[in-house]
């Protein structure tokens, strides 16, 4: 949390917005405000907002609210100059507690079945994300077959293009993924139960949101201060241990930790086999890239649905 802990967003968006996300988008809003305020222009202003992860989130989240208010208080924007594309978007609004505008069409999601970001926090809870979500290829429990011929197509410009090692899926494509997110969604009912429902953690009780905040939130913001460092060597004792411990730790947050533990390697508990695989790969900028050059325009539009999964042509 920035701003000497107070954030930007405050807390009035609580159980409507992940706080997080929201503080993320007031902190880019004000300093682009501070930019157009130095840099004023008589011209007509177009807008590309692109963000991958937690950025992706972000920029979900501006471009709604840019759409909304018209542009900025110092610079109106038109809807059709406001252009977003967030990769690997995070689900963070409660979507039957905020106005859902048909212009929203305009902010694309690109998300894969297999990448645990793209359905956290879990859909069966309400949660959602702005605009038209255009799914990757990927698997999505469709056939082996499909499966297998769709990563053989796209290895080339993984491989070729970012000169990375070849992409290595989870073994049973997104069912690890499904089998967390379906955890938590028995867990969280509503969007107001990730702030307020207390479950245990190794006989502690704390709520999901502090749950994630204490783990992998801290986890994968790293760092190299003494106090980030310290962060991260909670974080790791707590997953490590919660993902082990039947009696003391609710399984939503059990099953959540073993996937980040036994498929991640966090703690190097599977012995650095699995680090660079699974979670990282799926959800890397250079696989959703290494996908999109490899599909075909009619392929994307095909996996094209706007709003909430109820939405889905």
């Amino acid at each position: 949390m920035c701003n000497d802990g107070k954030g930007y967003a405050g807390d009035d968006e609580k159980g409507i917005i992940h706080l997080g996300f929201a503080d993320a988008r007031e902190y880019v809003y004000g300093k682009l405000s501070e930019y157009i305020d130095r840099h004023p222009s008589e011209f007509e202003t177009k807008m590309i907002i692109i963000g991958h992860s937690r950025g992706a989130a972000t920029a979900n989240l501006l471009a709604a609210k840019l759409i909304k208010n018209g542009g900025f208080s110092n610079l109106p924007l038109k809807n059709e100059n406001i252009f977003t594309y967030c990769y690997a978007t995070p689900n963070g609004v409660a979507m039957d507690k905020v106005e859902i505008l048909d212009e929203y069409k305009r902010i694309f999601n690109l998300v894969s079945p297999e990448d645990f970001v793209t359905v956290c926090l879990p859909e069966a809870s309400g949660f959602g994300k702005f605009g038209t979500v255009l799914k990757i290829l990927g698997d999505d429990n469709k056939s082996p077959r499909n499966y297998s011929e769709e990563k053989e197509f796209m290895q080339p410009y993984f491989l070729e293009a970012f000169g990375m090692n070849s992409y290595h899926p989870f073994r049973r494509g997104n069912r690890a993924v499904r089998k967390v997110i379906d955890a938590l969604a028995k867990e969280l009912k509503t969007p107001e139960d990730f702030y307020e429902k207390q479950l245990r953690e190794c006989f502690k009780t704390v709520t999901p949101y502090e749950y994630f905040r204490d783990t992998l939130c801290a986890y994968v913001a790293g760092g190299e201060t003494e106090e980030e460092k310290a962060a991260v060597d909670r974080a790791m004792k707590l997953l490590i241990e919660s993902s082990v411990d039947y009696v003391g730790t609710s399984p939503c947050y059990r099953i959540t930790s073993a996937f980040f533990v036994f498929k991640e390697g966090i703690g190097s508990v599977t012995g650095n086999r699995l680090l660079k695989t699974n979670f990282s790969e799926s959800h890397r900028p250079h696989t959703y890239a290494a996908y999109l050059l490899s599909m075909s325009e009619e392929q994307l539009m095909a996996n094209t649905y706007a709003g909430t999964e109820d939405e889905e042509d």
